[in-house]
């Protein structure tokens, strides 16, 4: 039987009514989640070792079942988000050769799904295909073996301080790689806590049911600081990933809770990559040192190179261009970054840079001046097509107050502080930047802005 189920009975038989899920839809012990996901599995007896299965769960315990009985069958879990719609949950699936799509509950028998598919994938080495961030026609996975699932959780685990006796809130998608770090793996892996709370009462819950540790993604706490809601006193661990988290948004943390958000820098091909242990380093605009057991380099271009046992297998379907980026435990990442008294300080990704009349601009450089304007919120920066077919500029999409900001205010701050090349050729003002569930830029929402 694979690793992680057979810890998970260890784990069972040392303390059967130890919860391993909590909050208002009710309490999950280890016994009764290992007993759901032992009748879960019976349901994909006769699929191929290996066969790859996508697993359509809602935010909720039954992700952990579901998940669970995949490595008790040999199955080969794909993560698909449970709050995207079926057509691209099928869409997905069929792009990556899954057998199946998944859809079980918690109830019983008669609320589990199983959709049948043609597709012929099966990974009988790997745990699970991760969903690329950025898949959108084009499917694209990566390869996760157990061993790299299980390295990247006992890494964190050391890096973070965090173990059985933690309560995770549970306010970020468990299928995404950042979820499955922080919140599923500890608790199949270590026995810890998961509190699932209502969507909009995510510090109610942390309150009643006793959450130490709340990860979520930038957005959401600066959602949280406009609320002006206190930090639960039992929280001793607030930690952020997925997206940059600003200097100023970090400070306002501070000076409203008394605390500093953590940040996690890493990646869904190798976990893990950077953690500020701190939680100061967002404020210096800095991600922290190496995770416990990864080694990071910068290669000839800036660009991260990480050193790790968490590095996945490699893409699915393969791709000669991103695959050659891959090497035993070690992956070459498109972002560029530098260190400066002895932290990692991110740049960018060099696929996002843009090229101004024959100079390649840096849009992170820029958002950061722009963050410095009083009144803005958040920024993106992106390339804007010129007329005739004249290359790139720069456009700004500003998050600010309805009206705190003109165009002309935002010209001129940034002529003082960059480089005409550097300058935005177009400004856009908007109340919230759009982003997708897992707290990245919704770069295809900003191009119709």
């Amino acid at each position: 039987m694979d690793a992680i189920p057979q810890r998970f009975e260890a784990l069972t038989r040392a303390d059967p009514e130890q919860p391993v899920a909590d909050g208002p839809g009710g309490v999950w012990t280890r016994a009764a989640l290992l007993e759901r996901a032992r009748e879960l599995a019976a349901g994909l007896v006769g699929l191929p070792a290996g066969a790859v299965v996508g697993l359509a769960c809602p935010r909720g315990p039954a992700f952990l079942a579901g998940f669970l009985a995949g490595r008790i069958a040999g199955v080969c879990v794909l993560l698909l988000d449970g709050a995207t719609p079926a057509d691209e949950q099928r869409r997905h699936a069929r792009g990556l050769g899954a057998h199946a799509i998944w859809r079980p509950a918690l109830a019983g028998a008669d609320g589990d799904a199983l959709e049948r598919l043609d597709g012929t994938a099966a990974f009988p080495t790997a745990a699970c295909l991760k969903l690329s961030s950025g898949s959108t026609a084009a499917p694209k996975a990566i390869v996760v073996p157990t061993r790299s699932l299980v390295a990247d959780v006992e890494a964190l685990s050391t890096s973070m301080g965090f173990g059985a006796d933690d309560r995770f809130l549970a306010a970020i998608p468990l299928s995404h790689a950042y979820g499955l770090s922080v919140l599923a793996s500890p608790a199949l892996w270590f026995g810890a806590t998961l509190v699932f709370p209502e969507v909009g009462a995510e510090f109610e819950a942390a309150e009643r049911y006793g959450a130490t540790v709340l990860p979520s993604v930038p957005s959401w706490f600066e959602a949280q600081l406009a609320r002006g809601l206190a930090l639960p006193a039992g929280v001793r661990l607030v930690m952020t990933a997925g997206a940059p988290l600003s200097p100023r948004t970090a400070s306002a943390w501070r000076a409203a809770h008394g605390r500093g958000i953590h940040v996690l820098y890493g990646s869904s091909e190798c976990g893990g990559i950077a953690y500020d242990r701190t939680g100061s380093a967002a404020e210096r605009g800095a991600v922290g040192t190496a995770v416990d057991g990864v080694r990071i380099e910068l290669d000839a271009d800036g660009c991260v190179v990480v050193h790790s046992d968490v590095v996945g297998a490699g893409y699915h379907p393969p791709d000669a261009a991103g695959d050659a980026r891959f090497a035993e435990r070690c992956f070459r990442t498109e972002d560029l970054a530098e260190f400066r008294d002895g932290e990692l300080v991110l740049r960018g990704r060099r696929s996002d840079w843009i090229n101004v009349k024959g100079h390649k601009v840096d849009p992170l450089e820029i958002a950061r001046v722009l963050q410095g304007l009083a009144g803005v919120r958040d920024v993106a920066v992106l390339p804007k097509v010129l007329p005739d077919g004249r290359g790139e500029g720069i456009r700004a999409v500003i998050a600010c107050p309805p009206g705190a900001l003109g165009v002309r205010e935002v010209l001129a701050w940034c002529s003082a502080r960059l480089a005409p090349h550097k300058r935005p050729r177009s400004v856009v003002f908007v109340e919230r930047l759009p982003r997708t569930a897992r707290g990245k830029l919704d770069r295809a929402a900003l191009e119709v802005l």
